[in-house]
């Protein structure tokens, strides 16, 4: 995250995520990279929505196997409700 806070433009930072979203990362670190991305999210206003669809890719690959990841997704929606109770009704169908 520390590395991210030197990235101050927004081009060079979504650069390096593409680079890092076509790279073969291990499961593990794609949920870092998630992590990471949450925080520049929040932060990041111009860039939002392309941090938002990486996330979505990454919770789509990983969904089955991480369900748990979809609440991390959830964290890109926040006023989304809606998401949230599918969440839970995907949970409990696992």
């Amino acid at each position: 995250t520390k590395y991210c806070k030197n990235l101050r433009d927004d081009n060079m930072f979504i650069d390096i995520i593409k680079q890092i979203r076509n790279g073969n990362l291990s499961n593990d670190k794609e949920r870092i990279v998630m992590k990471v991305m949450y925080g520049e999210f929040k932060t990041r206003m111009k860039i939002k929505e392309e941090l938002k669809g990486f996330a979505y890719e990454i919770a789509a690959k990983q969904s089955k196997k991480y369900p748990q990841i979809l609440e991390q997704l959830a964290k890109f929606l926040p006023d989304n409700k809606e998401f949230k109770s599918d969440i839970v009704r995907f949970r409990t169908q696992v």
